[in-house]
């Protein structure tokens, strides 16, 4: 199967750089499944937020077709406790 790997990831000197590689597929464990993805994004924050941004700005995308909660800036713990939770897709602080 083919899969996107990270390479330097987390390490705190040097480029990191995503490449398409074969690899072998994985095996399922007790309790686990398999899910074949058709389909995936990868948001780089120092440039793509500020695109997005622009197009929002323009009304180009419509925030609540893509964010599913919204927090203020005092709800921040509130916020970072549901997404390590899973239980929100996309939430957005609003200052």
């Amino acid at each position: 199967m083919k899969a996107s790997l990270f390479y330097g990831a987390g390490v705190t000197h040097g480029p990191v750089r995503m490449v398409v590689e074969e690899v072998p597929t994985p095996k399922p464990g007790v309790g686990e499944v398999l899910v074949k993805v058709a389909a995936c994004g990868v948001c780089r924050r120092a440039t793509d937020l500020p695109g997005v941004l622009r197009l929002v700005g323009k009304g180009l995308i419509d925030l609540n077709k893509v964010v599913s909660h919204r927090f203020k800036l005092d709800e921040i713990n509130e916020a970072y406790l549901r997404l390590d939770m899973e239980e929100m897709l996309r939430g957005i602080v609003i200052p």
